[in-house]
């Protein structure tokens, strides 16, 4: 084979890495290869409004009011020492619970708490 021939075969098989081919886009005149950085992210969706604040809770009903001390609960309390404490039961159902006092003198029934289990009919 003739030497020529040889260097004509090897400037074939070669890459054209020293040639720079023609990669611009027709339309804009850039690079082809080039790319555009990616757009940017779209805004964040607005939050969703916030629950409403639960209602506050009602208020609790009014305790009934303590019936009066009967005279027997007092009458009790006599010969009791001073502090001691009385159970007392009014009628059926009713329990009052308490402590003797020394008040002006005399012993007399101070209501500290009442249970009644009767039923209003």
């Amino acid at each position: 084979m003739h030497p020529v021939s040889i260097a004509f075969i090897a400037l074939l098989l070669l890459p054209a890495s020293g040639v720079a081919a023609d990669r611009t886009d027709a339309r804009t005149g850039q690079d082809a290869t080039w790319s555009a950085p990616p757009p940017p992210a779209p805004p964040a969706a607005p939050a969703p409004p916030g629950f409403p604040a639960p209602p506050a809770p009602p208020a609790p009903p009014a305790p009934p009011p303590l019936p009066e001390v009967p005279d027997a609960a007092h009458t009790a309390c006599t010969g009791k020492a001073n502090g001691s404490t009385l159970t007392f039961t009014p009628g059926p159902g009713e329990t009052m619970r308490g402590r003797c006092q020394r008040i002006d003198g005399r012993m007399v029934f101070q209501l500290r708490s009442y249970q009644s289990n009767r039923s209003e009919r």
